[in-house]
């Protein structure tokens, strides 16, 4: 889409964007693995809580803090998490 400029950014990254990018690279190659060695619900778990653990490091590292509705919306979706951690027991694996 970006042509050469697209190429230009990319050759252009610092040390950040590589590290961004390496690590966004992992997790998407880690992904098949572990839905074929796992359950889909563990793998959705994860996944699910990388969003928390993304905020968590950007309030310990930068101090950005949350809007309330954010806070709100989070409390929500953690709660989805728990319930379906909490049915775990309940659905055969």
């Amino acid at each position: 889409m970006q042509g050469r400029d697209g190429l230009r950014e990319l050759i252009g990254m610092d040390r950040n964007g590589w590290l961004v990018a390496s690590l966004s690279t992992l997790g998407m190659v880690s992904f098949i693995p572990a839905l074929q060695l796992t359950s889909v619900s563990s793998v959705a778990i994860i996944a699910a809580t990388g969003p928390f653990v993304a905020a968590a490091l950007a309030w310990l590292w930068f101090r950005e803090a949350g809007r309330w509705q954010t806070m709100l919306a989070n409390g929500v979706a953690l709660s989805g998490v728990a319930i379906i951690v909490g049915d775990r027991t309940l659905v055969p694996i």
